[in-house]
């Protein structure tokens, strides 16, 4: 399951800086799974969600499916000049 409102979408194309850090998590509790996000940062740098999902594990698979939707969802092309920030995860690497 994937989300990204378009309220986030616009107010990240609006201004903030072009800038997008993506990490993962687990879930815990009566839901399993894994949380994957994008987040960006305002002038002020406090944090901005842009997107998640939720998926079943956390694989290049996946990552690469949520950088494509993302992508989509932002209207980003290759070379856009932004600055992407993770834990250096393989997963993520093998997804951008």
């Amino acid at each position: 399951m994937y989300v990204c409102f378009e309220a986030l979408k616009s107010g990240w194309r609006s201004g903030l800086r072009p800038f997008i850090g993506l990490d993962g998590t687990f879930l815990k509790g009566k839901y399993k799974g894994i949380l994957l996000v994008a987040l960006g940062q305002d002038s002020m740098k406090h944090f901005y969600p842009l997107a998640w999902a939720v998926v079943d594990r956390e694989t290049s698979r996946t990552w690469k499916w949520f950088i494509e939707l993302l992508r989509s969802s932002l209207g980003l092309a290759d070379g856009e000049g932004l600055t992407l920030i993770s834990d250096m995860q393989k997963h993520i690497t093998d997804g951008v």
